[in-house]
């Protein structure tokens, strides 16, 4: 039986698999989003690297630069297909899962994300930070990027034909370390 959850999630990943050649267009429309891969240079990234949900690979360059490796995770073909031919370093490997029942076969130093935790049904927040923590290597760090609270909250009441409206006027960036 499929709950709203796995029904928005869902909604989400068909979003994303129509529209993944038009996804970045905002990135270069939008000042404050041409702007914002910069905010990148001020995180603490590095060693081997876990990108969930990495989309189009907006990030997956930048965070390789950074990395001694780049495992780069997205349930979407198309999107991966579009992260592969923007990402030319042979260090960095797709991988096409479902980020909620995907485990990796190792643990890394930094987990990334970018406008993904906005995403996270608010009631497997505590499963997906458990399974954050348990991606990391001792001391490593889980680091985002994401849409402020109010901007959170408009995800969750979108409609139903755009599931992620994109409204930028805030983001957040956050770093943890694992114990």
């Amino acid at each position: 039986m499929i709950n709203d959850d796995d029904a928005l999630l869902a909604e989400q990943i068909s979003y994303y698999r129509a529209g993944a050649a038009e996804y970045d267009r905002p990135y270069t429309e939008r000042a404050e989003l041409r702007r914002l891969p910069a905010v990148i240079d001020d995180l603490p990234i590095g060693g081997d690297v876990l990108e969930l949900a990495c989309g189009t690979g907006r990030w997956t360059p930048l965070l390789a630069v950074r990395a001694r490796s780049v495992t780069a995770v997205d349930v979407a073909p198309e999107v991966l297909a579009l992260a592969r031919a923007r990402t030319p370093f042979p260090h960095v490997r797709f991988v096409q899962a479902d980020v909620f029942a995907w485990q990796p076969p190792r643990r890394y130093d930094t987990v990334f994300f970018a406008f993904w935790l906005s995403h996270v049904p608010p009631a497997r927040l505590p499963a997906f930070w458990s399974s954050v923590a348990s991606m990391l290597t001792p001391g490593g760090r889980a680091v985002f990027i994401d849409d402020g609270p109010t901007a959170a909250a408009s995800v969750r009441r979108a409609s139903r034909r755009d599931p992620y409206p994109r409204c930028c006027a805030g983001w957040t960036t956050a770093a943890g370390t694992a114990s």
